[in-house]
């Protein structure tokens, strides 16, 4: 065993070899037995500057699991990331966002198989902020200065082309706040049922929560719906239609709070999450667009859509 000196100086030095000859397959299987060991003794892990050093060199190679080992490297080992990190890693799994079109029905969507992973919460929550941070882009979402007025879902193809590493972010509509009639606001439930439920591209919903107002009803109803459609795929699995659900929570505006989310607020949501049926593991990420906190750990959210092979168009 190379031991602690070894998984912070030698594999990291072999992976980078490695990878300047052309062979990242051997570089990451190397990131990710120093990764293993990190999770097993946090001193383990890369310095900083090296970890810096091998994800650029995975991004380039455009090695997905490479960069994912750097980054569980870094959590492992309890490193925070700097600003200079946040972006070396954005750049790294991000080589190209398209906007693709917008949908209004299940009809309308894209097709092609692509998996997609949909960001969803109330109006004013900072979503689409939070998702130019995420994607280290300024204005590939759209931010309204009007709530709820955004309407349809806004598809984005995230390094198109690529068998690894790419897929369909969406941009949902704003909840709540729009002034609409019942029956339309009757329409808009159902699909956004429908689509958690059965839409077959769908891999994970990403459900933003302002951490800083009471759980709102909103809130409460999209939990419900993931709940159901958790459920509702659950039954199905292994008959071909829609694949399990993922489902994770982020809590947005945590800088207003020196970057803290109170006990408070995440008994409250734990305890929503309970009553709607969603899976005890739902994740929790504090996050703030304003100040990049939560990047790396959203990015972490979507490891397995990055690493997933893309689907044979159907």
């Amino acid at each position: 065993p190379l031991g602690v000196a070894g998984s912070r100086s030698m594999l990291p030095a072999l992976a980078l070899e490695q990878l300047r000859r052309g062979d990242a397959p051997a570089a990451e299987a190397v990131a990710l037995r120093f990764a293993r060991t990190a999770r097993a003794a946090a001193a383990a892990a890369p310095p900083l500057e090296t970890l810096k050093a091998l994800t650029r060199a995975f991004g380039k190679a455009r090695c997905v699991g490479g960069v994912y080992a750097c980054l569980e490297a870094a959590e492992s080992g309890g490193i925070a990331p700097d600003a200079e990190l946040l972006q070396v890693l954005v750049d790294a799994l991000v080589h190209a966002v398209r906007f693709v079109k917008g949908g209004v029905s299940m009809e309308t969507l894209p097709t092609g198989g692509l998996a997609e992973v949909a960001f969803v919460g109330r109006s004013n929550v900072g979503k689409s902020s939070l998702v130019n941070m995420v994607l280290g882009r300024r204005a590939i979402a759209y931010t309204s200065k009007t709530p709820g007025k955004t309407q349809q879902y806004n598809y984005f193809a995230v390094n198109e082309g690529r068998a690894v590493g790419s897929f369909h972010l969406v941009d949902m509509p704003g909840l709540g706040f729009a002034k609409v009639a019942a029956p339309l606001r009757a329409r808009w439930n159902a699909f956004l049922s429908e689509y958690f439920a059965s839409r077959r591209e769908l891999r994970m919903v990403v459900h933003l929560i302002d951490s800083q107002v009471p759980l709102q009803e909103t809130d409460v109803s999209i939990m419900q719906m993931v709940g159901a459609a958790v459920a509702a795929r659950s039954e199905q699995e292994g008959s071909g239609l829609a694949p399990p659900l993922d489902y994770a929570v982020v809590l947005t505006k945590a800088d207003k709070n020196d970057g803290r989310v109170s006990s408070r607020t995440v008994d409250q949501v734990r305890r929503a999450l309970e009553s709607a049926g969603c899976p005890a593991a739902t994740p929790l990420v504090p996050s703030s667009a304003k100040t990049r906190m939560g990047r790396e750990a959203v990015w972490m959210l979507l490891r397995e859509v990055m690493s997933e092979v893309r689907l044979e168009e159907s």
